[in-house]
């Protein structure tokens, strides 16, 4: 992959991003029924912008070569923070679109959701399996990307990364380059088929407030519908 191609990617998730932004910002999250879009919006947002970062970051390594041990750090700061953060953001989306569903809203196709779910976590596994490769993301993370001065091993940590990378050399970082590429492309296609599943065209309008909080409260089970 060349930095030309790099930068062809970075300029289109960024028109992607932006994209997906304005339509999110129309989403309005106090609204229960209309939260699982909130949720997908800012799934799919999260991974296309994790796109957007981790291909500019890339680049800049080959565009500055001989600093790699720059690049990388925040690298490592990414997708330790994407491994963790992107579970709960998919979990949002599925209870909530799991009670929609449950309650009648059948626009929703939960087994569809639910397969993009498990496309996702069977794409990423062997990055989470990889015991050495994931115990090197939380030592370099925590000794040098984020608490390189407050962690207990102070800046040796920092000094230690720079000779890995600089002195001697380390596959790491081509592990880590693969694995947040790897990562980003499975998260993109999770977000893009969640909001594919909730076929957000087909749900209804959302009527004037007082119907709609009746309207919910009834899907909910909290009060009993009217006799006809």
């Amino acid at each position: 992959m060349t930095s030309a191609d790099l930068h062809s990617r970075v300029n289109e998730g960024q028109r992607d991003l932006v994209s997906l932004v304005k339509e999110r910002s129309r989403i309005r999250r106090n609204v229960p029924e209309r939260d699982v879009i909130a949720h997908a919006y800012d799934l799919a947002i999260y991974a296309a912008n994790s796109r957007v970062e981790t291909c500019a970051l890339i680049a800049a390594k080959i565009d500055t070569a001989g600093i790699d041990h720059v690049w990388n750090r925040y690298l490592v700061v990414y997708l330790h923070a994407a491994l963790e953060a992107y579970p709960k953001l998919s979990g949002r989306v599925l209870r909530e679109a799991k009670r929609l569903h449950a309650n009648g809203q059948t626009a929703i196709n939960v087994e569809r959701l639910n397969e993009a779910h498990r496309t996702y976590k069977v794409g990423v596994k062997r990055i989470q399996d990889d015991r050495a490769f994931i115990s090197m993301l939380h030592r370099v993370r925590n000794n040098v990307s984020a608490h390189h001065l407050s962690s207990p091993v102070g800046l040796d940590g920092l000094i230690g990364w720079i000779e890995e990378q600089v002195v001697r050399g380390s596959d790491f970082a081509d592990e880590l380059v693969m694995n947040t590429l790897k990562w980003s492309m499975h998260a993109t296609h999770f977000g893009q088929a969640s909001l594919a599943a909730l076929n957000v065209t087909e749900l209804p309008p959302i009527p004037p407030k007082a119907s709609y909080d009746r309207l919910v409260a009834e899907l909910d089970g909290r009060v009993e519908h009217e006799p006809c």
